[in-house]
């Protein structure tokens, strides 16, 4: 083994592999070039990947453009194509205006024909002239008997009814200018009558003093038609006295003990009309409103050295409602829980229909504006006589009610043409079933029959409103009823799935309507999809397990076109020269009953 030979400075000795030896620069040197290469590396595949992203976003930017270039342009050709087919269309709706036109023409000069023919001493609530001329001279004077004064409430509700009906055919038209003004008529004669109530009131109660002393008189009544007026002075301050039979009126009221010594008068009327019309709850009055007024008694004349001296108001100020229970000076308000009840009997009209074998009661809560039930017990009706007896502790506006939602929602409905001037309507709800014919302009109730309605369930009247979105609602009624002479338009179960943006019906065609085809088994039923832009025709099966709808054409302006080449073209022509009337009624009840709204 010879000597080790010394490394040179400065040269690189080779590893056990036979690699150079790195010093340590050269070490650093390496590492600093390999970290710049793989900066290098990143830098590139940043600057790809934002290349990538932002030839995405340009290739994004590009196929929204022409996404939306071809959106439009399709939206452009639908709004041509459906303009196209309004215009279309134009000839046979003026023709339908006109129509229109005339007929309610007729019907009104007939109707004032009428009107002239029976010299009736009441406005026409149409005349606005002489309405306001009414509702003018109404405020000059007043009745100082209960008589008179029933009689005029009468006549000011009578003419009310006829503002109400205009009101709901303007409300029909759309005509928001027309309601406005007539809501407001309507306003003014509900306060015209209780301003006539409370100036005879006043009166009778400025002069009830004088009657006592002369008469032994204190209890005044009237009765003419349904309506019952009553007031009761407690001149007489009897500690036994409890209860106010009034046989005149058919009345009993049985009062708590502190009315028996307290300085009031019970003022009692029981009136057919209803102006309380829009609670905000389910609930409606019916068979008229009971209403409970207590009053303060003003103090009586006093005679000094033989002359009379009287207190006067030229104002109400002089009509003091005290309310129940009676305040007490010096005494806290008592709980509801200790108010002691008011006994009450009288006697429904016999034209209302009570399905409940004990009809529910309310109060009118003026400042929630609703019917409200709390406060009233042990009531008690005896079908037979129609007697209803209650105990309340509210001494307000009391009627029997009815919730309005017992009928909804509907299960069904359907239009059957009988003729090409005429259809039945039946409506399946959830407590029976509605059988309604429609004529040229009047529709009329065929079943169920009720003994109460026996004197006007017969007649032939106009549909009015009573109540998905309106717009729409209003659009497919519309134009479902054109088919009414030629087809049976009927209810889809799949109404209660879809939003408010669309309405779907069913029609069948009807070549003869003394054997009309049945919907259930028939299976060329065509079924419409409607929407804002108008009808189109769907596939769609009433007992598939769920809703799978697939349109068969495009929505077009009318189910006039959406049905050519769909149907018979006798059926078509038949609904082309429909009688506008029958039409517009069918439109008008199926709107009234918002058959879309409250069914399928």
């Amino acid at each position: 083994m010879g000597p080790k030979k010394m490394a040179q400075k400065g040269n690189q000795s080779p590893n056990r592999q036979g690699q150079m030896k790195m010093s340590r620069k050269e070490k650093a040197l390496a590492k600093k070039i390999e970290r710049e290469r793989w900066k290098e590396v990143a830098r590139r595949t940043e600057q790809e990947r934002l290349q990538k992203d932002y030839d995405a976003e340009v290739n994004a930017k590009e196929d929204a453009r022409l996404a939306k270039e071809a959106h439009d342009a399709w939206v452009k050709a639908e709004e041509d194509r459906l303009f196209a087919e309004r215009t279309s269309m134009k000839e046979f709706y003026d023709w339908r205006k006109a129509e229109i036109i005339r007929i309610e023409a007729e019907v009104k000069e007939a109707s004032d024909w009428k009107r002239y023919l029976e010299s009736s001493r009441l406005p026409h609530a149409s005349n606005e002239a002489a309405l306001n001329s009414f509702l003018g001279a109404m405020r000059e004077t007043h009745d100082q008997e209960l008589e008179p004064l029933i009689n005029t409430m009468i006549d000011i509700f009578t003419v009310a009814t006829g503002a109400e009906e205009i009101c709901l055919t303007q409300e029909q038209k759309a005509d928001t200018d027309g309601v406005i003004t007539y809501r407001n008529y309507l306003q003014r004669l509900y306060e015209l009558a209780d301003w006539r109530l409370d100036q005879t009131t006043a009166y009778l109660l400025h002069r009830s003093h004088e009657y006592w002393r002369e008469k032994q008189q204190n209890i005044f009544c009237a009765k003419a038609e349904n309506w019952k007026l009553a007031f009761w002075i407690n001149h007489q301050k009897n500690p036994r006295f409890r209860t106010l039979d009034l046989p005149e009126v058919e009345i009993t009221v049985n009062l708590p003990k502190q009315f028996a010594l307290a300085n009031v008068a019970v003022r009692l009327q029981h009136r057919m009309a209803d102006p309380v019309t829009r609670s905000k709850n389910s609930y409606m009055a019916i068979g008229g409103i009971f209403v409970i007024d207590v009053l303060g008694i003003p103090p009586p004349s006093k005679i000094v050295k033989n002359w009379t001296i009287d207190q006067l108001s030229s104002n109400l100020s002089s009509l003091i409602r005290i309310g129940y229970p009676i305040p007490v000076i010096g005494q806290a308000i008592p709980a509801p829980s200790a108010v002691l009840p008011i006994g009450i009997t009288f006697y429904l009209p016999d034209y209302i229909v009570i399905l409940a074998p004990v009809p529910e009661f309310g109060w009118w809560d003026e400042e929630a504006e609703t019917w409200q039930t709390e406060g009233i017990t042990d009531v008690v009706y005896e079908a037979n006589s129609r007697k209803l007896s209650v105990q309340t502790t509210k001494a307000k506006s009391l009627a029997v009610i009815h919730n309005r939602l017992v009928q909804f929602p509907f299960v069904s409905w359907n239009i059957q043409p009988v003729s090409e001037q005429g259809a039945v309507m039946t409506l399946n709800t959830p407590l029976m079933v509605f059988t309604i014919e429609i004529g040229i302009g009047w529709c009329k109730l065929i079943s169920p029959e009720f003994p109460e309605c026996s004197s006007f369930a017969s007649e032939e009247v106009p549909p009015k409103v009573m109540l998905k979105d309106g717009e729409l609602e209003r659009i497919t009624c519309l134009d479902m009823a054109f088919a009414a002479p030629a087809f049976t338009i009927a209810s889809s179960r799949w109404n209660s799935t879809l939003d408010k943006d669309h309405c779907l019906v069913r029609l069948l065609e009807v070549s003869d309507p003394v054997a009309p085809p049945t919907l259930e088994k028939s299976k060329v039923v065509k079924t419409l999809n409607y929407t804002t832009k108008g009808s189109a025709i769907a596939e769609l099966s009433e007992k598939s397990g769920e809703y799978k709808e697939v349109l068969l054409t495009q929505h077009h302006a009318s189910l006039l076109i959406a049905l050519r080449g769909q149907v018979r073209e006798e059926s078509l022509k038949k609904v082309e020269k429909g009688n506008a009337a029958f039409t517009e009624c069918v439109k008008d009840l199926a709107y009234a009953l918002r058959l879309f709204s409250f069914g399928p």
